[in-house]
Parts: structure tokens; sequence; C-alpha cells
């Protein structure tokens, strides 16, 4: 179990998911151009290295419920907050369907600055079980964030990279 949670894939992605949290949660100083340059340049990684994890093929050798709401609502704001201030008036609703939607013509609109906190919960608590460094906790982990990247924080990163991609390289808000 432990080769394969602390596979090289796996590692890549914490170093990436790890560096994705930093930025997350540093005070919005930049301007909005280089919020949105770097934010896509990591994203771009994000997305690549989750592609990449080796979800372990095997169950937990223990039988414990794991916590894994390390992200508490007030962080979780805060990145939010940070997000608005960074995105400015760039922060625009865009639709969304996700994994649920999948069958379905429904979207849901949601702003840039509320998808961004949504990824970074999911990328703090995988790398917050990491930091931890309980083999169980970290398995876990890998299983959790294959899973979630499949269903739910996938298709957001991609919605932020492409309409930060517009923002970027079509100077359009939209």
């Amino acid at each position: 179990m432990q080769n394969t949670v602390l596979s090289k894939q796996n590692l890549e992605f914490l170093t990436v998911a790890s560096e994705f949290v930093k930025f997350c949660e540093k005070p919005a100083a930049d301007s909005r151009e280089a919020f949105i340059s770097t934010a896509s340049k990591l994203l771009s990684l994000l997305y690549l290295k989750a592609l990449l994890l080796e979800k372990p093929s095997i169950a937990s050798e223990t039988d414990d419920e794991y916590n894994f709401e390390f992200v508490t609502p007030a962080r979780y704001e805060s990145v939010k907050e940070q997000a608005v201030l960074r995105l400015a008036d760039s922060d625009i609703y865009v639709p969304l369907r996700d994994a649920a939607m999948l069958n379905s013509e429904a979207y849901i609109n949601i702003s840039l600055s509320e998808l961004w906190p949504a990824l970074y919960q999911d990328i703090a608590n995988f790398t917050e079980a990491f930091r931890i460094g309980e083999k169980g906790l970290m398995h876990e982990a890998v299983v959790r964030c294959c899973d979630n990247f499949a269903a739910y924080w996938g298709i957001r990163l991609l919605t932020l990279l492409e309409h930060f991609h517009q923002l970027s390289f079509i100077g359009s808000k939209s």
C-alpha cells in the first residue's frame, strides 16, 4: 500500500497541490493579471498531475473512518474573499454542469470566486492528510482525491482554466 500511496506520480501531485494551496492562502497583493497568469499555470499542472495520480488498488489496512474536513469554514471563506479581491470585475458567473448533471441539460450558474475555494478545499484536505503522514490517512486521501477529481473538482478546475485563458489571451470577461 505505501509504495502506491508514495509513488512518484502521487508525490509529484502533492508537490503541485502544495504550491496551489500556498498560492490560494497568500494575501491578494498581486494584480489581476499576475493572479490569472500564475493560477493558469498551477491549474494546468494540477490537472495533468491529477490525471497521473496512482489510485491504490487495495483497501486501506485499517477500518478507521478518517475526518477529511481539515479546511475550516473560516479558511474556506478567506480563500474565497482573496479570489474576489484578485478577480475584481472579472469575477463573473459561469455555467457549470458537474457529474451529477451529466445526463441533464441543466446547468448551475456559479461565480469564478466560488469555484476557486471549492477546488482549494479538496486539494488542501489532500495536502493536510499527507502533512499528518499517517499511512491509512494518506491512502484514503489518494482514493478520495482521485474520486473527487473525477466527479467534482476536475470539471471546476477546467471551468476556471477556460475562463482564465479567455481573460489572458482573448481579453473577454466571459
